[in-house]
């Protein structure tokens, strides 16, 4: 006879579990450290959720749900900064996720058939929707601009270092000030852009 699933518990696996495969990826991480920081029992890890590469799945998953949630997409073109800012704080403050999706790449890429359709269906349209630009491709460019500047520096802050000359301790105080600004003006000055095409067809 089974257990009861215990309150919290799989929050607690999914928090333990991104942690862990943040880390040290899919292949490097360990269920039974899971277990441990989540303060549950491994079988009950594998009841959850199958396998490892479910779990890691599974915290892919749970973070573009707390992405979804946090950032909503713009609304309208005179949101557009902003929304690369909220985009760009929520990296800084949760780089797990980039992190994750750096793993990805190189240990799981998806493949067509596994595309993340919870995620991406409709997004695409509530960019144009919110937008007011029927071109799809380029709203998709432009959408695929801003995400990048807003996730890069987090994901990558040994390059951050490299680049800057700036020590590990100073690299959050770097992200959160002068280059939050500097990321603000490079979104502007596309989004700008973005703004001279999409008003040249409509004339």
């Amino acid at each position: 006879m089974s257990q009861p699933a215990e309150p919290g518990s799989r929050s607690r696996i999914l928090r333990a579990a991104t942690a862990e495969f943040a880390r040290v990826g899919l292949a490097g991480a360990r269920v039974d450290r899971i277990a441990d920081d989540a303060g549950i029992n491994k079988q009950r890890v594998y009841a959850y959720f199958g396998s490892k590469a479910a779990l890691f799945d599974a915290a892919v998953a749970e973070g573009f749900r707390q992405l979804r949630a946090d950032v909503p997409i713009a609304d309208g073109p005179g949101d557009l900064v902003d929304y690369a800012l909220r985009l760009y704080d929520f990296h800084v403050g949760n780089p797990a996720l980039s992190r994750l999706l750096l793993w990805e790449q190189l240990e799981r890429p998806l493949l067509d058939s596994t595309k993340r359709p919870d995620h991406h269906d409709g997004r695409v349209a509530d960019y144009v929707k919110g937008l007011g630009d029927n071109d799809t491709d380029d709203v998709v460019r432009l959408s695929l601009v801003l995400v990048s500047m807003a996730a890069w520096p987090a994901a990558n802050r040994q390059v951050v270092m490299d680049v800057t000359a700036t020590d590990s301790r100073s690299v959050q105080d770097l992200l959160e000030g002068s280059m939050r600004e500097t990321v603000a003006n490079a979104a502007r000055a596309v989004i700008d852009e973005w703004r001279g095409r999409s008003g040249a067809r409509r004339e």
